[in-house]
């Protein structure tokens, strides 16, 4: 039997069997403290957190299947960036997907933007835009005053969180000072803040003990290599770390690219979760990655509680690493800097 065949049939029948062990977590991280026990005015905010999925079509229905299966204890799903392999990907992919009951958000990647830097001015923009940006019915965000908009905000008043989303290769001049005054705003009214790119904001230098940091040592094998980990410094980095010094409450930045997962601090102070790979392509991860095993996919589903300033993850799929170390849950105090549990 064909591998596309025996694809789709795995993306129908067994995702769900691989998030079961998952489900306690998802369901209690949708919920807050007893209303009986404390008066918290606002509810957690769960989502999928996904990224680099180069245009494979199977774990990209796996993980709306999963959202649809999970949508009641799931506002939205997130996709940091690489969607595609070229923008052609994008349409395809989207042509075939299963219909998905919650927003799927985006952000753009390098490789999303790969057939666009072959034409010059505006017309490139326009070309990435029409391929990332074609399906955003049921988003429900405001964008940023521009042609072909490609960065914007999401509030969920009912969780006090602004989510906002930026793109790291159009309008960079302007978004600093769209995001800037978006800070300075949030701050105002006293929102968190959780900012996404397709990449973190800076090179990471404090990390907290969790495994949801790369233990492998890539700076050895990637010396010269840019595009890899040391991250390159993006200028989303001080506007945010300005935010944070001015007593804003930022939560953290969602992002992908590195195929591995981060978890960890800028020179700044700015908390960044990096997630892992969604396509099962393995030459850049730090764990195997196999076909019709619980290794395939490989998600975050993502809680936040303002009221106890809780983070907490839980990994859909693959959860161990080369050290054979749990990659499972994650209950991270990011006001205090406190790991609560991890495994």
């Amino acid at each position: 039997m064909p591998r596309d065949t025996i694809g789709e049939k795995f993306a129908l029948d067994n995702i769900l069997d691989v998030a079961k062990p998952m489900e306690a977590a998802i369901i209690q991280g949708s919920a807050g403290r007893s209303p009986f026990l404390f008066n918290d005015p606002y509810q957690p905010l769960q989502f999928v957190h996904a990224s680099d999925m180069h245009g494979l079509q199977d774990p990209w229905n796996r993980m709306i299947l999963f959202t649809n299966h999970y949508k009641d204890y799931l506002s939205f799903a997130i996709h940091t960036g690489d969607f595609s392999g070229t923008a052609a990907d994008w349409i395809d992919v989207c042509a075939r997907a299963i219909p998905c009951d919650r927003p799927i958000l985006q952000s753009t990647g390098n490789h999303d933007r790969a057939d666009a830097q072959k034409i010059a001015g505006d017309g490139a923009k326009a070309l990435v835009h029409s391929h990332i940006f074609n399906h955003t019915e049921d988003w429900d965000v405001t964008y940023m005053d521009c042609d072909y908009p490609m960065a914007y905000y999401k509030d969920f008043p009912e969780s006090n969180i602004r989510l906002i989303v930026l793109d790291l290769y159009f309008d960079m001049e302007k978004q600093i000072q769209w995001l800037t005054a978006l800070l300075n705003r949030s701050k105002e009214e006293g929102m968190s803040v959780i900012t996404a790119t397709h990449q973190p904001t800076a090179n990471l230098v404090e990390f907290p003990d969790t495994t949801f940091t790369t233990a492998m040592d890539w700076s050895r094998v990637y010396k010269d290599y840019q595009n890899d980990y040391p991250i390159v410094h993006t200028d989303f980095e001080e506007p945010i770390a300005d935010f944070i010094d001015a007593g804003g409450d930022y939560i953290c930045h969602l992002s992908g690219h590195h195929h591995r997962p981060y978890f960890g601090y800028t020179e700044r102070g700015v908390l960044n979760l990096s997630v892992g790979v969604g396509n099962p392509w393995g030459n850049w991860n730090d764990s195997k990655r196999v076909f019709d095993s619980e290794a395939y996919d490989s998600f975050n589903v993502v809680s936040v509680d303002v009221n106890t300033h809780l983070l907490r993850i839980i990994r859909i799929g693959n959860d161990l690493d080369y050290y054979l170390r749990r990659q499972s849950l994650l209950s991270y105090d990011y006001k205090n800097k406190k790991v609560i549990y991890n495994g």
